[in-house]
């Protein structure tokens, strides 16, 4: 027999294992093997001894079920829930959210919101093998089957919406699964397709209830032009130009999970602010426009174009205008020389340069958005071989005046004469050449832009102006002196004769014993 306790209630093995029974019967169906699990198995009953889990017989009751409870909580836990799966993922873009069993075989699963919400259920037998719930994403979620039968039970998102971001569960082999989702996108403001010199403006867009994360912008172009907000969801891009264009990087971080989102910025202009070209007299020159857009972007644009042009010597500027037609532009105005290049669409020719087409300029491409521009220099360079008053070789610039430019003449490969060209002193000049080949070349920052035709000079072109000029004076006052004295000798020799011719007749009158009396006598 067994005593009784103080409060005279019998304390029976039997009364007593009927009251655990009662306790165990109240816990969530399935929990009654983890329990006999847990607790320690009972000892016989031989020899009319109480189970040893029991202790004393005097423990009280309440203290022994609120240990079992407790034990039981810690052993359910873990089977019931998982650790949080993170998940990110970019707007227009589908997500799987992972769920497995520890089992690889098929089985029933359930995909659910937090507010109990069923997504989709999946049955291991049975037709149909998933149902989709009644919510607003239902013609967007779905599972992959045929990873099932290796015990995954993924819920795919299509199309991902910011709306999309939040906690989702699953339960498989009476387990819970949580996975959290975050969605985020990029956008640019106005718009990813802009005129050049316009500010843009990067945000990265997530739900509002956003755990911490870092935020790193990557892209193209001037960094001195990028301006970073506080939060680090925004950047500024000023005066975006066709060096900033391109792809830009939004990199986020959550919980050392890393998610790329890209977004494609295009600010349409010339490649290049101004441009130079560089040609000889008499040949013909070439003016491209290159712009950061494909033949496809141009004619959705179909701009019309623009050209100011600046001859030296005039005061006002010659307009010619284009309009955008059959994939190119197409003179407007009757200007010539200017003309389209039919194999280029914004390029423009001139047939055959002369001095007075050198000058500056502007064109300028009308969009519906705005217009873009770019500055235009042509310089032209002469060079010539002048015979009179002395022989000599001339080399000239003509146009705008870039810092940098170099004129040099070169015979037979090697340097006779360079200057730098300003606006004070455009030619190089070559007095008396050598004899040999001569061509002058135009270099800006040491990169030759222009080279004349060639002159060859013979030995008979040579001149030595000191010693030729010696020689023809030494010969001239030579032959003049010996002209004076032979006129000199030969006065001198008529005189004595006709004097000797005189004296001759006066002897003869003398004899004859006349007397003249002419006045020459005298």
């Amino acid at each position: 027999m067994v005593g009784r306790p103080q409060d005279g209630k019998p304390d029976s093995f039997a009364e007593r294992h009927k009251s655990e029974s009662q306790r165990r019967d109240s816990f969530p169906q399935g929990s009654d093997q983890l329990l006999l699990d847990f607790l320690p198995t009972p000892a016989p009953l031989g020899g009319g001894l109480a189970p040893h889990f029991l202790g004393k017989t005097s423990m009280d009751s309440g203290a022994t079920f609120a240990a079992l409870l407790l034990a039981l909580q810690l052993v359910l836990l873990p089977a019931t829930t998982r650790g949080k799966e993170l998940i990110l993922g970019v707007t227009g873009e589908n997500a799987a959210l992972p769920c497995k069993a520890t089992k690889k075989e098929s089985m029933d699963f359930s995909w659910k919101q937090p507010d109990q919400t069923i997504l989709l259920r999946g049955f291991r037998k049975g037709s149909p093998s998933k149902v989709l719930g009644t919510t607003k994403k239902k013609d967007r979620v779905d599972s992959l089957t045929n990873q099932w039968e290796g015990g995954s039970f993924p819920l795919i998102i299509k199309k991902l919406e910011i709306s999309d971001s939040g906690t989702y569960f699953c339960e498989v082999e009476n387990r819970k699964q949580e996975v959290q989702l975050l969605v985020f996108k990029v956008t640019a403001t106005p718009s990813d397709y802009v005129i050049s010199g316009t500010n843009v403006t990067l945000t990265l867009h997530g739900s509002s209830n956003l755990p911490a994360f870092k935020v790193e912008w990557r892209g193209p172009g001037d960094k001195s032009k990028q301006i970073l907000n506080q939060d680090k969801k925004t950047l500024n891009l000023v005066k975006m130009g066709p060096n900033e264009t391109g792809l830009w990087d939004c990199i986020v971080s959550v919980s050392e999970k890393t998610l790329k989102l890209g977004i494609k910025v295009t600010a349409f202009g010339f490649t290049k602010s101004s441009q130079t070209f560089y040609t000889m007299v008499g040949k013909a020159v070439r003016f491209s426009f290159p712009l950061n857009l494909n033949d496809q972007e141009l004619n959705r644009e179909q701009p019309n174009g623009e050209l100011r042009w600046n001859m030296e010597g005039t005061a006002s500027p010659q307009v010619v205008k284009f309009s955008w037609k059959s994939d190119s532009l197409t003179r407007e105005t009757d200007a010539p020389p200017f003309n389209r290049d039919p194999k280029f669409p914004l390029t423009i020719t001139l047939s055959s340069v002369s001095p007075s087409h050198a000058g500056s300029g502007v064109f300028l491409l009308q969009f519906s958005s705005g217009t873009v521009e770019q500055k235009v220099n042509l310089v032209v360079m002469t060079a010539m071989s002048r015979e009179s008053p002395h022989h000599e070789l001339c080399c000239e610039v003509l146009g705008p005046i870039i810092p940098g430019l170099l004129l040099t003449w070169i015979r037979e490969n090697q340097t006779e004469k360079e200057g730098p060209v300003s606006e004070k002193q455009r030619e190089l000049k070559v007095k008396e050449p050598k004899s040999g080949t001569w061509e002058c070349q135009l270099l800006f920052q040491n990169k030759k832009q222009l080279k004349s035709d060639s002159f060859k000079l013979t030995a008979k072109q040579e001149w030595n102006l000191p010693f030729h000029l010696g020689i023809g004076l030494g010969a001239g006052a030579s032959l003049l002196l010996l002209s004076g004295l032979c006129i000199f000798f030969c006065a001198r020799r008529r005189h004595r004769l006709r004097r000797a011719e005189r004296m001759s007749q006066i002897r003869r009158l003398l004899s004859e014993k006349k007397t003249c009396q002419c006045p020459h006598r005298f």
